[in-house]
């Protein structure tokens, strides 16, 4: 174990065993509309989130958004063609609950992002390239009868049919948003599937590819042995960016 997911421990175990007011049991912070569009929002890392962290088992929706961060923080400086969506709007429950407004959170950030190259959402893992007008399903565990991605194409479709109307950049001659839904990545084992989010992520990202061919043979490559390095960023994050009262994900107080 890093020595991060270490101070990670031990700080939480301080926090949740002490005393009355002092005691914390939930990690919170909060970011403004610079990483994802939208007004500010709370991040809330729970001790289900850290407990699965540790784990190294499911990565849910809050660490999502930690891994998201982070990620953006780095492509500030190192990949500024890329774009997230956040992890909290773009959602199962989202999707049947309020159908339109995620539509429409997905099409105000593709123009919004327009002069971006790549926007990048969890869901297993979503690529919209909007030069190729291609979305990748970076999906970790293809099996039929797992999940129906017919819901959440038909929203991508509705939004990227507005920003085609509106004159947004897409491939000549392909005004239509091609799904490559079954693009062959390595299969997950048990629930790892939000560590294998991370790690595709992190590794479209970091390299510089320029032809739908790269990016292609990026997303093929062989997986680590572990995630321990994936959780080793998320506990560094945590702590320099969320806890940190000199963080840029700190919890502001009002």
């Amino acid at each position: 174990m890093g020595t991060a997911c270490k101070d990670l421990h031990l700080y939480y175990m301080e926090k949740s065993n002490a005393r009355k007011p002092s005691k914390v049991t939930d990690i919170l912070g909060e970011h403004d509309g610079k990483p994802f569009l939208g007004p500010t929002n709370y991040i809330v890392v729970d001790f289900k989130d850290l407990f699965d962290l540790y784990r190294l088992r499911a990565v849910d929706t809050s660490l999502l958004k930690c891994y998201s961060l982070l990620s953006w923080q780095w492509c500030q400086k190192h990949a500024p063609e890329v774009a997230f969506l956040d992890p909290q709007v773009v959602t199962v429950t989202n999707l049947q609950n309020d159908r339109q407004g995620m539509v429409n959170y997905i099409y105000d950030t593709l123009w919004s992002r327009r002069d971006k190259e790549y926007i990048i959402a969890h869901w297993i893992l979503l690529v919209i390239t909007p030069k190729w007008s291609t979305c990748h399903y970076l999906n970790s565990r293809i099996d039929k009868n797992a999940y129906d991605w017919t819901p959440i194409k038909l929203a991508i479709d509705e939004a990227w049919a507005q920003y085609v109307q509106r004159g947004g950049l897409r491939k000549t001659g392909h005004d239509t948003l091609i799904h490559k839904k079954d693009f062959p990545v390595k299969q997950q084992i048990g629930d790892q599937c939000g560590f294998y989010v991370c790690h595709n992520m992190r590794l479209l990202y970091r390299e510089k590819v320029k032809t739908l061919a790269e990016f292609e043979g990026t997303i093929t490559k062989s997986l680590p042995t572990s995630f321990e390095d994936v959780r080793e960023e998320i506990a560094s994050f945590i702590l320099c960016e969320i806890i940190n009262p000199k963080g840029m994900f700190r919890l502001k107080l009002k």
